[in-house]
């Protein structure tokens, strides 16, 4: 997973991060969704082969995170 992000600079990491965060927010406000929102952010950071599975990913981690929210 590290080589996803090797070439990608740390002001992109963190305006993913914040994008992240308010992706989750709105996502478990409005119950569902927050994957569309980061599609774009992640196309242009790492490309469009290998979106998929890093959206995958997220919301495989996420929806314990919100079980364990809830």
């Amino acid at each position: 997973m590290a080589e996803l992000f090797h070439d990608i600079s740390i002001l992109y990491l963190a305006i993913l991060f914040i994008a992240g965060i308010i992706a989750f927010l709105i996502s478990t406000i409005s119950g569902g969704g927050g994957a569309l929102i980061l599609e774009p952010f992640l196309n242009f950071l790492i490309g469009t082969t290998k979106t998929a599975p890093v959206v995958n990913l997220g919301t495989f981690i996420g929806r314990p995170a919100r079980l364990i929210l809830f």
